[in-house]
């Protein structure tokens, strides 16, 4: 197994830097573009892992998955997809073009901004922060790590930049979603 993640590594490392962090999020631009990792862990529990698997870094648009699994979990299947669909769409994750000319009006899958944000209206709780707590507890228990947390700093840049999320959310309040 790790003579097939280093290789893997390996192939992968040629484009190092030759992207650009997200500049959008003030807090992102400023992420190292050389650090690259690949952890895999196998039945057995045992983890193989290469490149800079040490270092923390933000989960992003990943934590999605995790929102869409907890939501599911919590609520349902037909609960949870009454809110967002599951068509793919070939916008930029951070469209609003469906949610207005879409026939549904709804978010076209979770794995796009909006539909993040339909999925995680979907998570049981009486306030925002026991909703978060909520989900940072599964995601503490679904990736095995009870040191996960959210980086505070990468947070504040978010909110403070957050306008075209709160247009989405908005936008689909208005649509009833």
């Amino acid at each position: 197994m790790q003579k097939i993640l280093q290789e893997a590594y390996q192939y992968a490392s040629c484009s190092l830097g030759k992207g650009r962090p997200a500049s959008y999020i003030p807090e992102l631009a400023g992420a190292d573009p050389f650090h690259l990792a690949i952890a895999v862990t196998d039945l057995a529990g045992n983890v193989h892992a290469v490149g800079s698997s040490k270092v923390r870094f933000t989960m992003q648009s990943i934590s999605k998955v995790v929102l869409l699994a907890l939501a599911l979990r919590l609520c349902g299947y037909d609960w949870t997809f009454q809110r967002v669909g599951v068509e793919p769409t070939g916008d930029p994750f951070n469209s609003i073009v469906r949610l207005e000319t879409g026939s549904t009006k709804r978010p076209s899958n979770p794995m796009i901004n909006a539909g993040a944000i339909a999925v995680t209206s979907c998570i049981p709780g009486d306030s925002p922060q026991e909703r978060f707590a909520r989900v940072l507890d599964y995601a503490r228990e679904l990736l095995g790590n009870p040191a996960l947390d959210y980086d505070r700093k990468v947070f504040h840049s978010e909110s403070a930049t957050g306008s075209q999320n709160r247009a989405l959310a908005y936008m689909m309040a208005a649509n009833g979603v």
